[in-house]
């Protein structure tokens, strides 16, 4: 899978559990970020875990994704997003 297509695939899975962060002040309720924004972060929070991995957590990760630089990738692609 193209890093692009696995940014895509990351925030995705990510949206159904991204609250859009709204609150209440003095009168109203308020919507924070949207909900894309927020799955967005939840995303690279999850690659950032990925990516900080020991060498030999690395080698329990299974194929195709062993490429640290595959992460870096999605890591751009999420940010482009």
């Amino acid at each position: 899978m193209e890093p692009r297509e696995k940014a895509k695939e990351l925030v995705g899975k990510f949206m159904p559990l991204a609250d859009s962060g709204g609150y209440y002040d003095d009168r109203s309720y308020n919507v924070g970020d949207d909900k894309e924004a927020n799955a967005k972060q939840c995303a690279l929070i999850a690659v950032d875990e990925i990516l900080g991995l020991n060498i030999e957590e690395w080698c329990q990760v299974s194929e195709p994704y062993q490429d640290y630089s595959y992460w870096e990738k999605v890591k751009q692609e999420i940010e482009k997003l």
